[in-house]
């Protein structure tokens, strides 16, 4: 048995946005798909984790006790907290926004989430709104405790320059508090890394021999 393997998907999203990722992983690796609940049965972790992927406030979402046993950790997308210094009223605006129009069409307010993320996807008919909207809240407000992930062996932070979320200084102030992580960014890219550049963040943190059929890791 390889690797334990844990993915946890950020605000708006589920479990299938690592769609992409599944034929990618080692299949010596053991996967767990944790979900929030938003649109189904929440899925929690059994066991313990050798390396956690998370995107977004998935980063947030994740239990503490989780990232005590985590010994490499992979960062799409992800950030202290979300609005900047410079322009925080704007994502406060977008936010307030998106709380409003959940509660009257839920369908719309998500689906041009999706389009400011980068991606393009259909709307589960299932939708738990009232969680929708406390997660809402709670990014609002949320500050993630570096100091969780700080002992973490090996953190590689991904983001896209031209992501209209969590804009690319978020994830430069998050390496910041990280000094022993790296920062990969992708020139083109938007908000959702889990669905557009599977295959680009795990050639970087794998190389591309195992994507070639090799399941002996490249450490970096």
């Amino acid at each position: 048995m390889g690797d334990h393997w844990v993915f946890q998907h950020g605000w708006g999203f589920d479990a299938t946005c690592w769609q992409a990722w599944m034929p990618i992983v080692p299949s010596q690796c053991e996967i767990s798909l944790l979900d929030r609940g938003y649109f189904g049965n929440k899925v929690e972790l059994h066991g313990s984790p050798d390396v956690v992927v998370t995107h977004s406030f998935g980063l947030h979402l994740m239990p503490p006790e989780i990232y005590a046993q985590t010994k490499v950790l992979i960062i799409l997308g992800g950030f202290l907290h979300l609005h900047p210094k410079e322009e925080g009223k704007r994502s406060k605006v977008y936010l307030t926004w998106l709380k409003k129009s959940l509660k009257s069409n839920p369908a719309t307010a998500l689906e041009q989430f999706y389009k400011d993320c980068g991606y393009s996807a259909a709307v589960p008919n299932s939708t738990n709104v009232s969680l929708l909207i406390e997660d809402l809240e709670r990014l609002n407000h949320n500050v993630f405790d570096y100091t969780l992930i700080k002992s973490i062996p090996e953190i590689t932070i991904f983001h896209g320059m031209h992501d209209k979320i969590s804009k690319v200084e978020k994830a430069i102030e998050l390496h910041s508090f990280l000094p022993h992580s790296r920062l990969v960014t992708f020139e083109k890219a938007n908000h959702a890394l889990p669905f557009t550049h599977a295959l680009l963040c795990m050639e970087d943190v794998y190389g591309k021999h195992l994507l070639r059929g090799s399941t002996n890791r490249t450490d970096h």
